[in-house]
């Protein structure tokens, strides 16, 4: 009864280094996933910014009051 105690004790253990270190390495993984993430969102971020600031200095014409449309009936 002893022994098989200690056996089943140690399979547990192995069992959970296992999954300790799959998860580790998933958990590695996403982490520089999020990374390369953010990075691209930077990206996006001050592309959007150089956009409007173009888009801004390109168009600094007044825009015009929209005309109301007449209904004929």
């Amino acid at each position: 009864m002893r022994w098989e105690t200690v056996i089943k004790l140690q399979q547990d253990a192995h069992a959970y280094k296992k999954a300790n270190e799959v998860l580790t390495e998933r958990l590695n993984e996403y982490a520089v996933r999020l990374k390369e993430q953010g990075e691209v969102l930077r990206k996006i971020l001050t592309i959007r910014e150089q956009i409007a600031y173009f888009k801004g200095r390109t168009t600094k014409k007044k825009i015009k009051a929209r005309e109301k449309l007449e209904i004929v009936t």
